[in-house]
């Protein structure tokens, strides 16, 4: 049995980190400026990093393997990557509001 996932062709890959953002499974892996990998384990072939690249070096392929096999770790990565973005967005959401309050502050003085 084959599945589909996605594959990120490192020779053309710059680092952007578009993609990672764009995953909602934590399945691709890299850091800024430096080449990104994808976690055939845990990509469900979405494709929805693929419209997002800016350099077109990501496509899908198969690979032995049933989705089944991987549901449980996809909805781990799902509701972990969900529960992150939520606590990034509240503390850059109270930095903001922090950093508005000293203007404001600063204003009336």
């Amino acid at each position: 049995m084959t599945r589909r996932v996605v594959f990120i062709k490192e020779d053309n890959c710059i680092g952007c980190q578009i993609c990672i953002k764009k995953c909602p499974f934590d399945s691709i892996i890299g850091t800024e400026n430096f080449v990104h990998r994808v976690n055939f384990n845990e990509c469900t072939g979405c494709k929805l990093c693929i419209p997002v690249c800016p350099t077109d070096c990501i496509k899908v392929i198969s690979i032995d393997g049933d989705k089944k096999d991987i549901t449980e770790k996809i909805l781990f990565n799902f509701q972990r990557k969900k529960a992150r973005v939520s606590r990034v967005e509240k503390r850059t959401e109270s930095i903001i509001n922090s950093q508005i309050d000293k203007i404001l502050a600063n204003e009336q003085k």
